[in-house]
């Protein structure tokens, strides 16, 4: 079994962009050693001055190193850098953890290829950005060779919270973070939707804030999730709370004031679709999350 924990291990981080940048300055603060390589040069050398060794070819960064980091910008990017002539071989007993944001069968590819060439292989989700990795409170998820997730927990964990391993097929891991990021996204939507909303009745956005509970209400609905998640997982709905019912009311209004604003709702209509189609599976005194089930209904299996 390789000892990735040992304080010898080398570490070459493949890809200087924002947060290949980012990752190998949060190993070098961890006092790990770390080699770092880039298409431009040039990108390294800010990490050269904080003790990185800089390496002039990526099959030298390879060659070098018990564990080889790839954090460049996509797949195209991984692909270019695989094909350099003799880098193949260069890639036999090593363990490459891919950090590049991948799609699943990109992943499952690149396991295969990897395997190939005598190479274990983990690949990764960052669920956070560089500033995060920085100041080591990102949360990382991996999947693919739980072998190499082990031997290597003293470094993987050096970017945040423990790291997560959620399973042995590869893709997983990303799959999960872009999830993540999607929730991010919609979440930063209805939120400036809201404000939106607000300005154009005259509300500002830190009024309206401070109106909805500030931070508070964030902490809180966290919590809120925290059950709708156990409802999810237990298939029971029921409430003595609002209702489906009462929702499709309430969301009647509201796509109302947004026409009246002449705010665009289409995100929400959507929404109230789900709730609709959720009454008309008999749901209509159930608790919100059940647009759970009419959502999943319509999932491909």
């Amino acid at each position: 079994m390789v000892d990735d924990n040992r304080s010898d291990h080398r570490i070459s981080v493949i890809g200087m962009g924002n947060m290949g940048t980012a990752l190998a300055e949060r190993l070098l603060d961890a006092g790990h050693s770390v080699a770092v390589w880039n298409r431009t040069n040039s990108k390294c050398a800010p990490l050269g001055k904080r003790g990185a060794e800089v390496i002039s070819t990526v099959i030298e960064a390879v060659r070098s190193a018990d564990s080889i980091l790839i954090c460049v910008l996509d797949d195209d990017a991984v692909q270019e850098i695989l094909s350099t002539v003799g880098l193949a071989p260069a890639l036999d007993g090593k363990s490459v953890v891919q950090l590049t944001s991948l799609e699943a069968e990109e992943s499952k590819a690149q396991q295969e290829w990897m395997h190939g060439q005598g190479a274990r292989y983990l690949d990764g989700g960052i669920l956070g950005f560089p500033a995060d990795v920085r100041e080591a409170r990102v949360r990382i998820a991996y999947s693919g060779s739980r072998a190499v997730f082990d031997e290597s927990k003293s470094w993987l964990n050096a970017f945040g919270p423990e790291a997560i391993f959620i399973g042995e097929q590869p893709g997983t891991a990303p799959l999960a973070s872009m999830l993540t990021y999607a929730q991010y996204y919609g979440i930063t939507y209805t939120c400036m939707h809201t404000m939106a909303l607000a300005a154009a009745a005259g509300i500002t956005a830190r009024s309206f804030l401070e109106l909805s509970g500030g931070p508070e209400a964030w902490r809180q609905m966290g919590r809120v999730m925290d059950e709708y998640v156990a409802m999810t997982d237990t298939g029971d709905y029921a409430t003595s709370e609002a209702t489906l019912e009462i929702d499709a009311a309430d969301y009647d209004y509201f796509l109302r004031l947004c026409d009246e604003f002449g705010i665009d709702a289409s995100v929400h209509r959507t929404i109230k679709a789900s709730i609709e189609a959720a009454i008309s599976q008999g749901r209509k005194d159930e608790a919100i999350p059940a647009i759970f089930e009419s959502i999943s209904c319509h999932s491909k299996p």
